[in-house]
């Protein structure tokens, strides 16, 4: 017999005749918010097949390889930030639905806390030990030891920035502005293009290295601006509706 958790998505969905309608606009509505989504999951091959290209055009099969090794020790960070920030989504987004947006203001603030102090720790272990982290996918190979360190040390000293994006991203899904979720999106996808275009030519591999950390410079200097206007937005909006109901509570007392 299946245990009661199991049962209850699907008898909510079936509870009532009037659940069971299909509706366009909600459909349509899910598609726009997830269109921010789709974005991202794209953004990252399409940046990697960039990376990898710029990478064997200007330095070879080492430096392609020393690239792959890098993401994989990034994925220690992004994983623990991509986890977050969608564990906080659903919560930002009942907050939103109830209009209580203090609460929204506390949830992201205190996620971008632990996302800066997980940065921290992994800077430490990534600055502090290269050497061991580039062993772990070297065979003796003192070449691509030495790129993957270079790697460690250039690629990864903004990733904190990436994690902050998508956190500013999955907020503006949670507050239903799906237009400025896709729009960060986009611009997230097409920023590093001219940092791609622009430095390897003038520092070498070191330019390539360069462009992921300084391309999310901007867009999160931009992204903390949406957030904290919109945030004193919807607070301003608050505290105004608050104080009509209590003007309309004495006037009718």
């Amino acid at each position: 017999r299946p245990p009661r958790s199991t049962l209850f998505p699907y008898t909510t969905l079936f509870r009532s005749t009037r659940q069971r309608k299909f509706s366009y606009k909600i459909c349509r509505d899910i598609l726009v918010l997830g269109v921010s989504s789709l974005m991202i999951f794209f953004y990252y091959g399409f940046i990697s097949a960039i990376y990898n290209f710029l990478f064997a055009k200007h330095g070879g099969a080492v430096c392609v390889a020393a690239y792959s090794a890098v993401n994989y020790v990034s994925y220690l960070y992004y994983m623990f930030a991509e986890g977050f920030t969608a564990g906080v989504q659903p919560i930002m987004s009942f907050n939103f639905g109830a209009v209580r947006y203090y609460n929204i203001r506390r949830t992201f603030w205190h996620t971008a806390r632990v996302l800066f102090i997980l940065y921290v720790g992994f800077m430490v272990v990534v600055y502090g030990f290269p050497e061991r982290l580039a062993m772990l996918f070297t065979n003796g190979d003192a070449s691509f030891e030495a790129e993957t360190v270079r790697g460690l040390r250039l690629f990864l000293c903004t990733c904190f920035l990436e994690a902050f994006i998508l956190l500013g991203i999955v907020y503006f899904q949670s507050t239903n502005k799906a237009k400025t979720a896709s729009l960060v999106s986009g611009i997230n996808m097409t920023v590093q293009l001219p940092f791609l275009l622009a430095l390897p030519h003038y520092f070498g591999i070191n330019g390539i290295w360069l462009c992921y950390p300084l391309a999310n410079v901007p867009l999160s200097l931009v992204v903390f601006v949406l957030v904290v206007r919109d945030l004193r937005r919807i607070t301003h909006d608050l505290i105004k509706k608050r104080n009509e109901n209590r003007k309309a509570q004495s006037a009718a007392s």
